[in-house]
């Protein structure tokens, strides 16, 4: 891995310390729920809402632990877990699929070989994955620029993410500068039901390098979302 590039990833893991959680808030734009303020760590499950349902489809749709061999990723996930994720805060913005629906979320992560890879996929009890990936979008592509916790958030443009099968997808890149380093990133929102599988990647120090990591790991993705869909 070239210098930059792990730094990058070291940058991403610093950041994911700061909030104890497994994905940053600001670096990814899809920002973890508070304990206390967030819909899904809050709101009371609907009667008609089979949330521990909920739970094993979301962790279904995720890559599994051994998924990203093919791309040269051997190693087991560094994170493993349920997690109460929004699936975005871009432009400081909360979606209503994650305001209003009762939704469970399941987090893989995994740092190796070059690739740093952050996979929630999110079970949605009254919201379609579509609906909540539209939303997502529209989230994104409301500002240019905005400062995050972890520094200046800049929209670098869509990427083609587009799998047979999916629903809705969605993918964008963007730069992050902080006071002690500026790196670049890459996400991917797919759409299957009432799933949406979320995909984070720092890969190389480009946003052709990111790009490419992208829709390389968001085909991946894709795969796992439609075998359980």
């Amino acid at each position: 891995m070239f210098a930059r590039t792990k730094g990058a990833v070291v940058l991403a893991f610093t950041a994911l310390g700061l909030t104890g959680c497994g994905e940053d808030s600001t670096a990814s734009w899809s920002e973890p729920a508070g304990a206390s303020t967030s819909p899904a760590a809050t709101a009371s499950p609907s009667p008609s809402v089979d949330r521990p349902a909920l739970q094993d489809r979301s962790k279904a749709a995720t890559v599994a632990p051994k998924g990203l061999a093919g791309i040269g990723v051997s190693t087991s996930p560094k994170e493993d877990k349920p997690v109460t994720y929004d699936l975005t805060r871009a432009c400081g913005k909360q979606i209503d699929a994650d305001r209003n629906s009762v939704r469970a979320s399941y987090n893989r992560t995994w740092s190796a070989q070059g690739w740093w890879v952050s996979n929630t996929a999110h079970a949605y009890g009254t919201a379609t994955g579509a609906d909540a990936v539209k939303q997502a979008q529209a989230a994104v592509e409301s500002c240019k620029n905005y400062t995050g916790t972890d520094g200046e958030h800049t929209l670098l443009g869509a990427v083609q993410t587009r799998y047979q099968g999916i629903d809705a997808s969605y993918g964008y890149c963007q730069r992050i500068k902080r006071s002690d380093a500026t790196y670049v990133s890459c996400l991917a929102y797919l759409a299957k039901g009432n799933l949406v599988s979320s995909v984070w990647v720092v890969h190389g120090q480009t946003q052709q390098t990111n790009s490419s990591g992208l829709v390389t790991v968001a085909a991946v993705a894709a795969d796992a979302l439609r075998k359980v869909a």
